[in-house]
């Protein structure tokens, strides 16, 4: 009885351990999830028509050095192997139906505009009103078609109707986009009904906010339309700053996820802890157990004895 008493003893100590290392666990587990969780109002990434849908829908941008295509924003990116792809694919038929090398790097650098970072969390990508003058001056010979969304999209091989892109803007009907997409004069101009039309919002130089601009040569930021009235030294000091301010972000990124792994280790070592506190006090129960029964066979057997040492002895007394 004493024996059982001191093994129930043990056991309830175990356990009341085996409860406080789980706990703390739990707390250590719910610690590194709360670490980890994105901060309120951070902009996270929107699928785009005409785009498959980004991997890390719902997420921060983040870096992704496994791009196939516009990999000056793999540092910091709502796109993945699926968008870069598409984007690929329009460039090969601009080579194959023998597009000029100016139209093809213009349309190219418009077509990479959804993996800039600021571009991947709205719905629609905002460019610059010279931006798309610029494209629509270098690409305005070249044949265009409509895609299934009906977007103007470089000609392709499976195109039954191609025409000049001055040809297609010429015929554009006006409607309620192209008839807010107008310059300082209140008329429209083509380069912004060829984005439109691209499936493209136009930014105009009066409107001010960001909006990507193809003369931006800082990756991944893209530019105010304030910004191209600065002279080349205050513009020089603008994207020294961002360097700045990207390279503290890029460090910020690279603590949290080494936060976020420092966290899972903690975690596993908490539960490799519990596993051996568990496994201890299974041990010595079952050693408790192998003992007490080699104590019970052991005085059944003396017992046994005892009883044939009387049992002979009362035969010789008989004889």
């Amino acid at each position: 009885e004493a024996r059982l008493m001191t093994a129930f003893g043990r056991m309830n100590c175990g356990v009341r351990l085996t409860l406080r290392v789980l706990v703390a666990a739990c707390v250590l587990l719910s610690s590194c999830s709360g670490a980890t969780a994105k901060p309120p109002g951070t902009p996270t990434c929107v699928s785009h028509a005409g785009y498959p849908d980004f991997a890390i829908q719902g997420k921060p941008p983040a870096k992704n050095l496994g791009l196939t295509f516009c990999q000056k924003y793999d540092r910091n990116t709502c796109c993945d192997r699926g968008t870069t792809d598409s984007v690929r694919r329009v460039v090969a038929h601009m080579q194959q139906n023998g597009f000029s090398s100016r139209c093809r790097d213009a349309w190219t650098s418009l077509e990479c505009s959804v993996c800039d970072p600021h571009a991947g969390v709205v719905v629609t990508t905002p460019v610059c009103q010279n931006t798309c003058d610029s494209v629509y001056l270098k690409c305005a010979g070249e044949h265009f078609a409509e895609d299934a969304l009906g977007r103007v999209v470089p000609c392709r091989a499976s195109d039954t109707i191609c025409a000049k892109l001055s040809d297609w803007m010429a015929g554009e009907s006006p409607n309620s986009e192209t008839e807010k997409s107008t310059d300082s004069q209140g008329q429209s101009t083509l380069g912004t009904q060829m984005c439109v039309a691209a499936g493209y919002s136009v930014v105009r130089a009066a409107e001010g906010g960001w909006c990507f601009d193809e003369n931006d040569t800082t990756s991944g930021s893209g530019t105010t339309t304030t910004s191209t009235a600065k002279s080349s030294k205050s513009s020089n000091k603008k994207s020294d700053k961002k360097l700045k301010k990207k390279g503290a972000a890029a460090e910020a990124e690279e603590f949290k996820k080494l936060q976020h792994w420092m966290g899972r280790i903690y975690a596993v070592a908490g539960v490799g802890a519990v596993v051996r506190v568990l496994w201890k006090i299974w041990d010595r129960k079952r050693r408790d157990e192998k003992g007490t029964g080699a104590a019970r066979v052991a005085a059944k057997l003396a017992a046994e004895h005892r009883n044939q040492k009387s049992a002979f002895e009362k035969q010789a007394k008989m004889l």
